[in-house]
């Protein structure tokens, strides 16, 4: 259980935040992970640069005629989201929404004009990883953090036609890769640059996490934190590539999180919460495909898995600052991509088994979140 207090410095940042959108401090975050000290080695993050320019819509008028309007593209763990928990802890916004979240359900809607179709520029978003010696990665989405420099691009457009919404958010990266040195993989059937641990009697019961993506610098274009949907009253449905946050935490979440990039898949979410006598509703529903690395192993015909998840939360009529929240995932094998739709039930059907036997497989959270905001505080579990 983790219970945070805002600090007298913090409670300013929420202070200007709702006046005028402070600019961040453009310092450095420099990181020495344990394994990295013992050989010299530091991780530095770059403050990205949508968090630098993302007050520029709020500070005059409107960009002249002919010029689209410029939209802000809410990642986690950037400092817009923090400025959303912060506002939220200090009474300024609904925590509706917030933990079952997306960048397409947390963009804002496009002003209504007399064009049927609508549209605006996304602000750019450029992160950076240096690592001087070992490979350190947390949270990334999909950039890995390899040794040397590692940076990712995001932009795109919104736009808004009818009830039919687009989020075109691609990822561009470039990553050095530079040379390592790396534990020697004992199976043959496994890629020389697979993860060396818990390979098993089989040699492939160990994670797909390479130690290195490749000999050489790795340039590479995603579709990032982009989404297709309808909205259709209450609930909204699509396909996206864009990653998820389940759960109340900052830096972490059990189901879904930003610890890997997003999966191709199709959703069923509510637009805006069911609101009953007990109390606020909220829910996602989501199939998707998982896809071996090609760092992995040599067989061929297991390359793709399920993904069936769902997560709803509640807020209870007399408390509307509490949200109590549940979310579950069931992974399976499957014969390929096409069939992974078929297997949207199986988060309701299938109980998941030990792990050391073949079939579906799952996890499950219950979490909850309570906000004070005449104390300016809030306590979450997971």
């Amino acid at each position: 259980m983790l219970v945070r207090k805002l600090i007298p410095g913090a409670l300013l940042l929420g202070l200007l935040g709702g006046l005028v959108v402070p600019l961040p401090a453009q310092t450095p975050n420099v990181v020495v992970p344990p394994s990295a000290a013992l050989h010299g080695g530091a991780t530095m993050r770059l403050t990205p640069i949508a968090d630098t320019i993302a007050p520029l819509p709020h500070l005059g008028p409107r960009l002249p005629e002919g010029i689209p309007d410029l939209s802000p593209l809410r990642t986690f763990g950037s400092v817009a989201e923090d400025r959303d928990r912060v506002a939220q802890i200090l009474g300024w916004a609904p925590t509706e929404g917030f933990l079952i979240r997306s960048s397409s359900s947390q963009i804002a809607p496009i002003a209504q004009g007399s064009a049927p179709l609508r549209w605006t520029l996304l602000l750019p978003e450029l992160r950076s990883v240096i690592n001087t010696d070992i490979p350190f990665s947390r949270n990334e989405d999909g950039m890995w953090g390899g040794r040397g420099l590692n940076t990712q691009l995001t932009t795109g457009v919104h736009a808004e036609y009818g009830r039919a919404s687009l989020l075109l958010a691609p990822h561009f990266r470039f990553q050095a890769n530079s040379r390592y040195r790396t534990p020697e993989v004992p199976t043959p059937q496994r890629h020389p640059q697979s993860s060396p641990w818990h390979t098993g009697l089989g040699g492939n019961e160990s994670a797909d996490l390479p130690q290195r993506f490749g000999d050489g610098a790795l340039t590479s274009v995603s579709l990032g934190h982009s989404a297709l949907w309808i909205d259709a009253g209450p609930v909204a449905l699509g396909a996206a590539s864009e990653g998820q946050w389940w759960g109340p935490g900052i830096r972490n979440a059990i189901v879904m999180s930003n610890n890997a990039p997003g999966i191709p898949h199709l959703f069923l979410r509510t637009s805006d919460p069911i609101r009953t006598r007990l109390g606020a509703f909220e829910a996602r529903w989501m199939v998707g495909a998982l896809t071996e690395s090609e760092f992995f192993d040599t067989i061929p015909d297991n390359d793709t898995r399920s993904l069936s998840a769902l997560a709803a939360t509640f807020r209870p009529a007399f408390e509307p600052n509490l949200t109590l929240g549940v979310a579950r995932a069931v992974y399976a094998p499957v014969s390929g991509a096409g069939r992974v739709p078929l297997r949207l039930f199986d988060v309701v059907t299938q109980s998941g088994r030990y792990t050391g036997q073949e079939g579906p497989d799952q996890i499950l959270s219950l979490f909850g979140r309570w906000v004070f905001p005449n104390d300016g505080a809030e306590i979450y579990a997971e």
